[in-house]
């Protein structure tokens, strides 16, 4: 009997592999191969590390690093591409046989056992339509789009955490300036005050000097503010509201080219964003072929052996059985798989049409700003320095008053200013820019 089940065992395995599809694990001619997951991917059920605690001054790089590696938003699109692998190997497996034994034609009277019958088999259901093949391919290309996402994700962590950086050193530099403002404030005071007591100067210049000095004292206590949120924005974009940033290092003055336009439009596709809409197309069109596949129903293969008491003699019986697809033929899910492409595919679009838009006028905001740089750090804050190094030789001379060093103080600290906030903005425009199209340059 041990030996009868085992050949029946066999059989069904064989006509299993006959009628099976290939496993998610075989690639189709047609099936290009599925990116691998990116190497600082996790486990989902591992625990996330935490953050070491950091140690000196942090540089920009050091920052996109920690993020990148700490982020929970990047941890979570981690965890699903662990979530969709799982589901792709899932859908490629055959249902398990189901193992039966029953006994029929049992009497109700007299001996239970007379005539009755032992009949135990396996029965397999073998999907012949295709089905998980299909569903495999849908799984695996779900896999493609989230890693294509958690590339458009780190893109997306990166430009925040660049962006809050050079916000941070802003309030750095402003603080700078607002110091050195006040010191000179502080400087013309004292001259001042020299001068009224020597009789050299009416009582008013002393107190305006003081007034100049006090309101350069409250725009430092301000600029020391805009600071401290800098640095909770710059945590927040980190991922690391605990951290303690103690310095920064870096400079907001960093060299950059811009590529020739043409160059930027021919490589707009590879832009993480369209990247993944691509894929979100792909994946709605294999639940289209799966939903398709559907229609064809299982097919169910049952061995089994019997034994019949009455005549102590062996059987077997061999069993095929099909649904009839008459109400259920997958009508509502294939429409339904049908639309969610026209829909990926209108999103597509949708989406080439903001970034190549947002990409064109960030290119020209950025060759504009650069120009502008570029004639700040050649050609107005040298002059600027002049005039005011000279203004304040003259007054510390008493060749000339507080009336003409003040407006000569506050445009050059508004210059100053005026430059670090396009500083800044260029490196928040610039890191959306490198977003946008995926680059690391």
């Amino acid at each position: 009997m041990t030996r009868f089940l085992l050949s029946v065992w066999v059989s069904t395995t064989l006509t299993a592999c006959s009628f099976a599809p290939q496993l998610a694990s075989q690639k189709s001619e047609d099936e290009s191969p599925a990116p691998k997951a990116s190497s600082t991917s996790t486990n989902a059920h591992r625990k996330r590390e935490e953050p070491p605690e950091l140690k000196g001054p942090l540089s920009v790089e050091g920052a996109v690093d920690r993020a990148l590696t700490f982020h929970p938003e990047l941890a979570a699109s981690r965890a699903r591409i662990e979530a969709a692998t799982g589901r792709k190997v899932q859908a490629g497996v055959l249902p398990n046989p189901v193992f039966s034994a029953t006994m029929e034609s049992a009497r109700t009277e007299g001996k239970t056992t007379a005539d009755t019958e032992y009949p135990i088999g396996i029965t397999q259901s073998l999907p012949i339509g295709g089905r998980l093949d299909k569903a495999a391919k849908v799984e695996a290309t779900r896999e493609r789009r989230l890693l294509a996402e958690l590339d458009q994700h780190t893109h997306e962590v990166e430009r925040q955490v660049r962006g809050a950086f050079a916000a941070a050193l802003f309030t750095e530099d402003a603080l700078t300036v607002e110091r050195e403002l006040l010191a000179g404030a502080e400087e013309s005071a004292q001259i001042a005050e020299e001068r009224v007591a020597a009789g050299d100067a009416a009582g008013d210049e002393q107190a305006r000097a003081e007034l100049e000095a006090a309101r350069a004292q409250i725009s430092l206590r301000q600029a020391e503010m805009m600071h401290k949120r800098a640095l909770i924005e710059l945590r927040g974009a980190l991922g690391q509201p605990e951290l303690t940033i103690s310095e920064l290092t870096g400079s907001l003055e960093t060299t950059l080219s811009l590529p020739a336009m043409e160059t930027v439009l021919a490589n707009l596709e590879k832009s993480p964003v369209l990247r993944a809409r691509a894929l979100a197309i792909e994946e709605s069109q294999a639940r289209v072929l799966r939903e398709e596949a559907s229609r064809i129903p299982d097919l169910d293969v049952g061995f089994f052996y019997r034994r019949l008491e009455e005549t102590n003699e062996d059987g077997f019986d061999v069993g095929v059985s099909i649904p009839i697809p008459i109400f259920d033929r997958r009508q509502g899910a294939i429409q339904s798989a049908r639309a969610e492409v026209l829909e990926a595919e209108a999103e597509y679009k949708k989406a080439g049409m903001s970034v190549a838009a947002t990409v064109q006028s960030l290119y020209w905001k950025l060759a504009q700003e650069l120009e502008t740089a570029r004639l700040f750090r050649e050609e107005l804050s040298p002059r600027s320095e002049t005039v005011l190094r000279a203004a304040t030789e003259r007054y510390r001379a008493g060749e000339t008053s507080l009336n003409e060093l003040i407006p000569i103080r506050r445009d050059h600290r508004e210059l100053r200013l005026s430059y670090l906030k396009l500083l800044r903005h260029l490196a928040v425009e610039w890191a959306e820019f490198r977003s946008l199209l995926g680059t690391a340059d």
